[in-house]
């Protein structure tokens, strides 16, 4: 039985006047040789954009299962999301991820703002939703920074846990954060 093909883009990014991608993650299962490709891109945009830092190639045999469960696990699929190229939507998760999932399982893009010019979005994710969000980028974040020994800047990792410190605030039966 042949496979389909499997991706998943992770960007982190900012928007706005100064617009930039600072780390990035393409990975994509060859259904042919089953093999796990990856792609991990890390840059200084704002500081030094010459510094960029490229690393491809196959994931091992668990990285490769840890990515397909960890999209399993967290029901990406199922998520709320916000399409900024379709309604200048804000990112309803405020955390400047965009991520584009193309599975046999399902499909899910959440693009963040690129430009400066923002709808407040009416997406309300709930903390359960929040949280799977969050830990899928995390998950998928830490798989591509041990294989590629690339890491996310420090600001981003410490963006994340001031999210679970504001998560953690909610009760779970919190309707929209």
């Amino acid at each position: 039985k042949k496979m389909a093909t499997q991706k998943i883009k992770l960007r982190i990014e900012k928007g706005g006047y100064s617009k930039a991608v600072f780390w990035s993650l393409d990975v994509k299962l060859n259904p042919e040789t089953r093999e796990t490709v990856c792609t991990v891109t890390k840059t200084e945009p704002l500081e030094r954009p010459e510094d960029t830092q490229t690393w491809t190639g196959n994931l091992s045999r668990n990285e490769s299962k840890r990515v397909w469960r960890s999209l399993k696990t967290h029901s990406i699929y199922t998520l709320p999301r916000t399409d900024y190229n379709v309604n200048l939507s804000d990112d309803c998760y405020h955390m400047g991820v965009t991520i584009d999932v193309d599975h046999p399982d399902g499909t899910f893009l959440h693009q963040c703002p690129t430009e400066s010019c923002v709808i407040v979005s009416i997406v309300k994710p709930t903390k359960l939703e929040y949280t799977r969000f969050l830990h899928f980028v995390q998950d998928i974040v830490d798989i591509g920074e041990k294989a590629s020994k690339i890491p996310a800047q420090d600001f981003i990792k410490l963006k994340w846990k001031t999210r679970e410190q504001e998560l953690a605030k909610f009760n779970d039966e919190a309707d929209h954060i």
